[in-house]
């Protein structure tokens, strides 16, 4: 399932319309299954933002939207999917990999994984983090990679 805003937020970082609907409730009325949800993620880069850049750089909508959340930041309208599962990684579809430096270091199966992904010719990127984990480091990084393949 899919989700146009993030998740986590609904209990500590939103606004929602009506205070009173409890997160849980919120969030299942907003759920989309995945193929839809591509459909919705297209037309909320299209008619909320001025360009689709502006979603990915975390720039503020044009306006709210018609989920109306408010308050926190890029996250909410940072569209979410949720896989109930175990995703199977290594394939043809996989463009790109981003990992700490010291990750891949430090974890045999990462450093497994970037060696396959060296064999089969997807993107592998490594970055350092000034903490473990860093949000941030890896965001920035995703940007990079994506204004070097689209634009």
């Amino acid at each position: 399932m899919a989700t146009p805003f993030d998740s986590g937020g609904l209990t500590r970082t939103f606004f929602r319309p009506d205070s009173a609907e409890p997160p849980r409730d919120f969030l299942a009325r907003h759920e989309l299954p995945i193929p839809e949800h591509r459909s919705y993620l297209g037309l909320s880069m299209a008619v909320l933002f001025d360009k689709p850049g502006d979603y990915f750089e975390g720039t503020d909508p044009l306006w709210p939207g018609p989920i109306r959340l408010t308050g926190g930041d890029q996250r909410r309208w940072t569209h979410e999917v949720r896989i109930p599962d175990r995703v199977f990684v290594r394939g043809s579809h996989l463009q790109a990999v981003f990992s700490p430096r010291a990750r891949v270091a430090a974890d045999p199966e990462v450093e497994g994984l970037f060696q396959w992904c060296a064999r089969e010719g997807v993107d592998r990127i490594l970055f350092d983090t000034p903490r473990e984990n860093d949000f941030e480091a890896l965001r920035q990084e995703c940007l990079a990679y994506i204004h070097r393949k689209l634009y």
